[in-house]
């Protein structure tokens, strides 16, 4: 239960952000209670995509994630390019995250200085990280849980108090197809506890109900804050800027807004701590076999964590922030994960399917509920998420598809040119970066 629990802390934390919150309110602004349906609709799709994540790293327990999976499924190099195009979305989302995180300090504590607290964040997160999975999971565990279960009163507070405010309409269908793509987003991320699982879950036994519990968990919360940000603010709330969560909590006095802010916060701090994680340890295991520099596989002795590719990592997300705080870019970074991540989506479940075929023999602790035909329907669907994540972003579009397609070529450069081997496929019990279960660090 311990691990179950850690490993859903972790994915919950990734997935819920603070940039969650203003994707939210735009969803409830142009779908009105019909943001319910897509966000119900999105959780679908993201269990299914979960159950294929699950029977994967059931078979291959490794650091990699989909590194190894889709390398073993399509090829070496195209596993490699989406390795290399997860740890650019990391960095982005990560800007993205400590951007609002800013706008939210500054707007309830106008004297601080918010990006020298963001940064301050990051450093923790890191500090925790190098500490050991031990550390950074209860760290996890503790903001995650403290926060979705604040979170979930006040909403519930606001419903109760039932503002009279001019509600956002009641959208017609047409609108609610393009709303399942935005709604899509607010789950992005869920899956990246897998580059976790050869620490926790060596024999990945745990995982899949962990990866249920978090579908369930976020959807659950997304819907209760998606109804009140419907029935407690009116829609030009809903559509100005990207602290609407602290005018949601405002409702409720001065208390609600420091408690929201600190919310906030929390989210943020969740997110930057599982995503230094699971990228730390992506970066650690394509270092190991010599695709980035040797220097990033290096472990300390006495936590046996990678400690340089954590605190690479960390030094290039606070980097990042830092370029995102002179803009006001700040949707670019997160369509461009979005839209990267429903591409690897639909390699994974292509990934599970084809594995299916070509190595039937490998032993699966567990088997995702659908088979080829339900493999490649998924596929499509989250192509085209994919697509409208770049084609809808209105004002956006033209800078979207540019960082995306800068993305792309970049990483894709450096797979085809790359001289590297398959990945470790797992089946015996191992550690970070193959070190022996004797020497794994157990929670």
């Amino acid at each position: 239960m311990r691990k179950i629990a850690l490993l859903t802390a972790i994915s919950v934390g990734l997935a819920f952000a603070s940039s969650c919150f203003p994707l939210l309110a735009t969803t409830v602004s142009s779908l009105g209670a019909w943001s319910l349906a897509a966000i119900a609709a999105s959780g679908l799709l993201a269990w299914l995509v979960s159950r294929a994540y699950a029977e994967l790293a059931g078979i291959y327990p490794t650091a990699a994630g989909v590194r190894t999976y889709v390398a073993q499924a399509f090829g070496d190099r195209r596993g490699l390019w989406l390795a290399l195009l997860y740890l650019f979305l990391v960095v982005g989302l990560g800007a993205s995250e400590a951007f609002i995180l800013s706008r939210v300090i500054h707007a309830v504590f106008p004297g601080l200085a918010p990006l020298p607290v963001c940064l301050a964040f990051v450093g923790l997160c890191a500090f925790a990280n190098v500490c050991g999975i031990e550390l950074a999971g209860k760290l996890q565990a503790f903001f995650t849980y403290g926060m979705i279960s604040s979170l979930g009163v006040v909403a519930l507070a606001v419903l109760g108090g039932a503002p009279s405010v001019d509600r956002a309409a009641l959208a017609g269908l047409t609108p609610l197809v393009s709303g399942v793509s935005g709604a899509m987003f607010l789950f992005v991320g869920f899956e990246w506890v897998v580059s976790a699982v050869e620490e926790v879950d060596p024999r990945g036994l745990a995982l899949p109900r962990a990866m249920s519990l978090s579908v369930g968990v976020l959807a659950a919360i997304y819907l209760l804050v998606a109804f009140a940000l419907w029935v407690g603010l009116a829609p030009a709330d809903l559509g100005a800027g990207v602290t609407q969560h602290l005018v949601l909590g405002s409702r409720l006095g001065r208390a609600g807004l420091y408690v929201t802010a600190a919310l906030s916060t929390a989210a943020t701090v969740t997110c930057f701590n599982g995503g230094i994680l699971g990228a730390s340890r992506l970066c650690y295991a394509l270092a190991r076999e010599g695709v980035l520099p040797r220097r990033l596989a290096t472990l300390s002795p006495r936590f046996l964590t990678p400690w340089v590719a954590i605190l690479v990592m960390s030094a290039i997300t606070g980097a990042s922030a830092i370029a995102l705080s002179t803009t006001e870019a700040v949707k670019v970074p997160i369509l461009v994960g979005a839209a990267i991540e429903c591409a690897v989506y639909a390699a994974v479940v292509l990934a599970c399917a084809r594995l299916r075929q070509k190595a039937p023999e490998k032993a699966r602790p567990y088997k995702a509920p659908y088979g080829q035909r339900g493999a490649v329907a998924l596929a499509v669907v989250f192509s085209g998420l994919s697509l409208a994540c770049v084609f809808g972003a209105g004002e956006w579009t033209g800078a979207v598809a540019s960082v995306l397609g800068i993305a792309v070529a970049a990483t894709g450069a450096i797979a085809w040119r790359r001289k590297v081997s398959l990945p470790p496929q797992g089946g015996r019990r191992v550690g970070v970066g193959g070190i022996p279960a004797k020497e794994m660090i157990h929670v």
